[in-house]
C-alpha cells in the first residue's frame, strides 16, 4: 500500500525472496502461479494521478484540479501457512540433457 500512495506508482506487484525482481521471466512466473485475482489483486480507485499520464486525461481538468485514477497492487507471494515445497518451480526432466548445438 505505501508503494500505491506515490502518485508516480499505478500498479505494485510483491514477489518473495525466491524470485529474481530483475528477471522478467521469473516475475511473471511467480504471478502466473502465485496469484488468484480474487483474493490477490486489489484495485484501488480515486487515486492520486500525475498530470502526465494520458489515462486520465488531464487535458478535461478543471484548472487546478488534481488527476486521479485507478490503482492495483498484485502479491505474487506464497500464501501465509502454506508450506514453500508446493510452490517450487517444477524442473523438466530432460532439460539439461538436451544441447541445441547437437542439432545445427
Amino acid at each position: 500500500m505505501a508503494i500505491l500512495a506515490l502518485p508516480d506508482t499505478k500498479h505494485a506487484l510483491v514477489v518473495d525472496e525466491d524470485v529474481d525482481i530483475f528477471d522478467p521471466v521469473q516475475v511473471e512466473w511467480a504471478r502466473t502461479f502465485r496469484v488468484q485475482a480474487d483474493k490477490d489483486v486489489i484495485i484501488i480507485g480515486g487515486a492520486q494521478a500525475k498530470h502526465v499520464d494520458p489515462s486520465v486525461r488531464p487535458w478535461e481538468l478543471a484548472s487546478g484540479q488534481l488527476p486521479l485514477t485507478a490503482k492495483m497492487g498484485i502479491d505474487a507471494t506464497i500464501p501465509e501457512g502454506i508450506p514453500p515445497m508446493y510452490y517450487e518451480r517444477i524442473k523438466h526432466v530432460w532439460v539439461d540433457d538436451v544441447k541445441i548445438e547437437d542439432y545445427e
